[in-house]
C-alpha cells in the first residue's frame, strides 16, 4: 500500500481531473459496486437518467434486481429504451423525496442542461438565468421506503442518488430502509443543497450519525461538519463496514490515475 502522502497526492490529481471529466467519478462508482456488492444484491438507482449506472448495476447484480427511478419524462423514455432488455431492471417514473404522504411534486425540467432537472432549481441560487427551465410540471412522488416495501425486498445492498440537490430529502424518505437494511450509498453532495432544501449541513451529518452511517470522499477520507464538502459525491456507509470501504477506496487511489 502506498503512503498516505502518495494517496493524498493521487487524490488531489484525481479531484482536479474529475472537475473537468465527470466520467472519472462515474467510473469509480461503477468500480465500487462491481467489487463490493454481491451478485444477488438489490439496488436503487435514484436519478437514473438514461441508465448508465442502471446498466452497470444490472450486469453486476445478475442474480438480484435494480430499481431505476427517474422523474424527467423525456429522459425516462430513453431509460426505458436503454434497459428494455434487462430482465432484472424495474423502472419507476417519479421523484424521490421525504414525504411518504405526498402523491405528486413539482418538477423543473431544464431545456439547456437536462442533467440539472430536479425538484429544486438549485442553480438559480448562484447563477440566475444561466440554466433555462421549461414550465414546471407535476410528477408522481414517492419515497425509497415505499418503493422497497412495494417490491417486498428483505434486503437492499446499494443506492445511487443523483438528484440535483434533492439527495437529503430522498435519504430521509428512505430512513427505515437505511436503518434496517444497511445499504452502501453513493450520493451527489452539492453545497447548494442545504439552502435549496431548508436544512443545514450540520443537520445532515447529525442525521447520518444517528443512523450509524459514516461519510467519506472518493479517496476514503472522512467527511463531516469540519470537512463538509470534500467533493461533489460522497460515499455513505454503515459504520460497521466503514473500514472495508475506506481501504478499498484508498487502494483505488494508489493506482495510476488513468486506471482509477
Amino acid at each position: 500500500m502506498d503512503s498516505t502522502a502518495q494517496i493524498t497526492a493521487r487524490w488531489d490529481a484525481f479531484r482536479q481531473r474529475a472537475l473537468g471529466d465527470g466520467m472519472l467519478i462515474e467510473s469509480l462508482i461503477r468500480e465500487v459496486y462491481s467489487a463490493l456488492v454481491r451478485q444477488d444484491g438489490h439496488a436503487i438507482d435514484g436519478g437514473a437518467n438514461v441508465g448508465f449506472h442502471t446498466l452497470g448495476l444490472s450486469r453486476r447484480l445478475s442474480l438480484g434486481r435494480v430499481l431505476a427511478v427517474e422523474a424527467n419524462a423525456s429522459t425516462y423514455q430513453d431509460l426505458q429504451r436503454n434497459t428494455a432488455g434487462c430482465a432484472n431492471v424495474r423502472r419507476h417514473f417519479g421523484a424521490l423525496q421525504a414525504d411518504a404522504a405526498a402523491l405528486t411534486v413539482d418538477f423543473h425540467c431544464s431545456s439547456s442542461h437536462p442533467g440539472r432537472s430536479g425538484i429544486q432549481r438549485s442553480w438559480d441560487l448562484i447563477a440566475p438565468g444561466k440554466v433555462q427551465y421549461e414550465p414546471t410540471v407535476t410528477v408522481p412522488a414517492t419515497t425509497m421506503d415505499k418503493l422497497v416495501a412495494d417490491a417486498s425486498w428483505r434486503r437492499l445492498d446499494f443506492i445511487k442518488l443523483d438528484l440535483e440537490g434533492g439527495e437529503f430529502p430522498a435519504l430521509r424518505g428512505g430512513e427505515r430502509s437505511l436503518r434496517e437494511l444497511r445499504p452502501l450509498v453513493v450520493t451527489e453532495h452539492g453545497h447548494l443543497a442545504p439552502q435549496a432544501n431548508g436544512f443545514t449541513i450540520e443537520e445532515y451529518y447529525a442525521w447520518l450519525d444517528a443512523l450509524g452511517y459514516a461519510a467519506m470522499d472518493p479517496a476514503g477520507q472522512p467527511a463531516g461538519p469540519a470537512r463538509p464538502y470534500p467533493f461533489w459525491y460522497l460515499f455513505l456507509v454503515p459504520s460497521e463496514r466503514a473500514d472495508v470501504l475506506a481501504a478499498h477506496l484508498q487502494a483505488q487511489m494508489s493506482r495510476p490515475l488513468d486506471g482509477a
